[in-house]
């Protein structure tokens, strides 16, 4: 799909649960005049509290992104975002390949062009910033939220998952302005599969520094 001149007209930023997505979306906002957060968690929260015997219901299933309704109608809900803002920022965990393929399907009948960045860290920073977010690895919610913030760290790591940015020991600020200055460049020129980004290999940073649990507020399982 072609870009315009000002770019994707989505953004769809992956990442672990922890590793800061919804901080760096808020702070992409700032950035890009136009532009506007939505958040497909909403609608899988909508979903997993409808009745079982509704339509579109996943009460019965372990993970909302299970459900091809949920895949489908998020595509729908971004194309819709994408009549508001450029670009729609989606922050968003993807751990599964087939479904994050399944999302750019629906992105690409819609017509709408979109870049990938995986936000990746360490598994024990991921950890660490969890745990600095008071999420209690015991409670219900930890015992969700770890086990699939550390696949998600693992299966990031394959080059399916397109171009990655290293978080760790890096301030948000600093990553949000590295992706602003990434989308503004064409994108057969910053979309390579596999393609690994770091503070050493990227834009020169103008304030790296640690940003262990900065993020959404204590319990929430984005980020």
């Amino acid at each position: 799909m072609t870009e315009s001149s000002r770019g994707p007209r989505v953004l769809l930023l992956n990442g672990a649960f922890g590793v800061g997505k919804t901080t760096v979306a808020r702070l992409l906002v700032r950035r890009l005049p136009g532009s506007g957060i939505f958040d497909p968690e909403r609608l899988g929260f909508v979903l997993r509290h409808l009745p079982r015997r509704l339509p579109g219901s996943t009460r019965h299933l372990a993970d909302y992104q299970d459900s091809a309704t949920w895949r489908r109608k998020t595509a729908q809900l971004i194309g819709w975002a994408a009549r508001l803002y450029q670009p729609v920022i989606v922050p968003m965990c993807f751990r599964r390949i087939e479904y994050l393929s399944e999302i750019r399907r629906h992105l690409e009948r819609r017509r709408l062009s979109h870049r990938h960045l995986c936000l990746v860290a360490p598994e024990r920073t991921v950890i660490s910033r969890l745990l600095l977010r008071r999420v209690d690895p015991l409670s219900a919610a930890g015992e969700w939220v770890f086990p699939r913030a550390l696949d998600a760290c693992r299966q990031h790591r394959r080059t399916e998952f397109a171009t990655t940015i290293d978080t760790d020991d890096r301030a948000p600020a600093d990553i949000a302005a590295e992706i602003a200055w990434r989308l503004a460049e064409p994108a057969a020129h910053s979309t390579g599969v596999g393609r690994s980004l770091s503070p050493s290999s990227s834009r020169p940073s103008s304030s790296i520094a640690a940003s262990k649990g900065v993020g959404s507020p204590p319990g929430s399982t984005t980020g």
